[in-house]
């Protein structure tokens, strides 16, 4: 993860360049499926301005050892692992969406 050498104004969103693992989907499925041992739990789709889906993303878990990917899968058949980690639980917020 590469941080900006100079604090940005207050409130300023900044891009970032972090190395992500990528590489053909079903090579990406494979390993969070098998090795990882996890599932897919959600899914939802990033577009662009025109309103085309550009990929899909998923979060994977496992619910015994509790790790976790988010992962963006892109038409061309290829995959990235925007993050992995342990600890996964879920937060239900149905309350959330309910009117007053």
């Amino acid at each position: 993860l590469r941080l900006p050498t100079e604090n940005p104004p207050y409130g300023t969103i900044v891009m970032l360049q972090k190395p992500i693992a990528c590489n053909d989907t079903a090579v990406i499925k494979n390993f969070i499926e098998n090795m990882g041992g996890m599932k897919p739990v959600t899914i939802g789709t990033d577009v662009n301005e025109m309103g085309a889906i550009t990929s899909l993303v998923q979060v994977y878990a496992n619910p015994v050892n509790k790790r976790f990917a988010i992962v963006e899968h892109f038409a061309a058949q290829k995959s990235c692992i925007l993050v992995q980690g342990y600890n996964f639980d879920k937060y239900v917020y149905e309350k959330d969406y309910q009117g007053s």
